[in-house]
């Protein structure tokens, strides 16, 4: 459902903004933000959005395939895409993982990108599980980051702070097909389905505009 919801989403947003734009002058054109769980866009002018918007990312600690720290404040100042994979996952996680390097590949060369990809079997991915997977998909050492740790902290995280699968039972396993981006102050710009081509293209072309301030 929350794809197809998605997928709607892309294909009324220019209506959505002119509609906005017409009837509501808070409203703007651009990369909206996305304040709650029902993931619905908001189109915000630049000095109203310390008025409306009031989710972030929460904080974090988790470990990254080096077995280094790494937690939310490696996230500001800079434009993050976020998926949550497991790493012997046979579906729809290979899909993800190639999708992240291509975004990965299309941006390289760029300041202020990170990727992070958080386990959510993280009692099965190990520090060194991590460290192979992330060498096979290619990851950047400084930009794609895959994320270990405490498991009740990743399934919190996700539910609350990107609002994954929250339509599930707090113990039901987490499986999602979504790319978030976040902004340099962690706020939620874009929700994409990452085994689509169409919106891996949507999600590098909106990286482009938040990092023109459009």
């Amino acid at each position: 459902m929350r794809t197809t919801l998605y997928s709607l989403v892309s294909l009324v947003a220019p209506l959505v903004i002119l509609v906005g734009c017409a009837d509501e002058p808070s409203l703007s054109s651009g990369v909206p933000y996305f304040n709650e769980a029902t993931l619905t866009p908001l189109w915000v002018r630049a000095d109203s959005v310390e008025k409306v918007i009031t989710h972030r990312i929460g904080d974090f600690s988790l470990q990254d395939q080096d077995g280094e720290g790494f937690t939310q404040s490696a996230m500001e100042g800079k434009i993050t895409v976020v998926d949550f994979f497991f790493t012997s996952c046979p579906g729809i996680c290979p899909i993800l993982s190639k999708n992240m390097a291509r975004i990965q590949d299309s941006l390289k060369g760029e300041d202020g990108l990170l990727l992070l990809s958080y386990s959510v079997t993280p009692e099965a991915d190990s520090v060194p599980i991590l460290k192979k997977y992330a060498e096979a998909q290619g990851a950047i050492e400084g930009t794609w980051y895959l994320l270990t740790g405490n498991k009740s902290e990743i399934y919190g995280l996700a539910r609350e702070s990107f609002f994954a699968n929250v339509d599930t039972g707090a113990d039901a396993f987490l499986h999602t097909e979504l790319f978030y981006l976040i902004d340099e102050d962690r706020h939620i710009r874009g929700v994409y389905n990452g085994t689509l081509g169409t919106d891996v293209v949507r999600l590098v072309e909106d990286i482009r505009m938040l990092r023109r301030g459009e």
